[in-house]
């Protein structure tokens, strides 16, 4: 990432967003649960991720999600939801603002429109920016092994407790 204005206040940014992420990850945690579900689903055509222990009894949480960006762990790289081909129009409009960082901070990487090169932790930091930004309730990262290619999908709403019929 370069910067061409004020570094200082950039880094600043992150470091509060990440904070502000791990409050809303506790606040998620403490509440929810969320992340301690067995397992997970995500639904891109209806935007929406349920988890769950057993989907035969119940769904313990779905939520309603923007598709914020991806990693993948094999070339160390991000791609932004807006830029994502594979997704809907109405999917990357969900968080094409993101890219107006670029005009705040003066960082090019909030436009890029390729998957870019980035060290495996500034993805958290990249998805804990995009939530801020988005005013999300927290961040749901996909996950499989650490080698999968890996979602970072911004929690807009959550539901919790619902029949599997749902």
């Amino acid at each position: 990432m370069t910067t061409e204005t004020n570094p200082d206040a950039f880094y600043t940014y992150i470091d509060t967003c990440v904070a502000r992420l791990e409050e809303k990850q506790a606040a998620l945690l403490a509440r929810y649960a969320m992340g301690q579900q067995a397992r997970w689903w995500f639904d891109p055509a209806k935007n929406q991720l349920a988890l769950y222990n057993d989907p035969k009894i119940k769904i313990d949480l779905r939520a309603e999600v923007v598709i914020l960006g991806s990693f993948a762990p094999d070339d160390c790289t991000w791609l932004w939801g807006f830029a994502n081909t594979t997704l809907t129009p109405q999917q990357r409009e969900a968080c094409a603002s993101i890219s107006t960082l670029a005009e705040h901070f003066g960082v090019e990487d909030f436009t890029l429109r390729e998957g870019f090169e980035i060290e495996p932790g500034m993805a958290w930091e990249l998805a804990a920016m995009a939530c801020e930004h988005l005013n999300l309730q927290g961040v749901y990262r996909t996950c499989g092994s650490l080698n999968q290619h890996q979602w970072f999908l911004g929690l807009v709403s959550i539901e919790e407790n619902l029949p599997p019929s749902e």
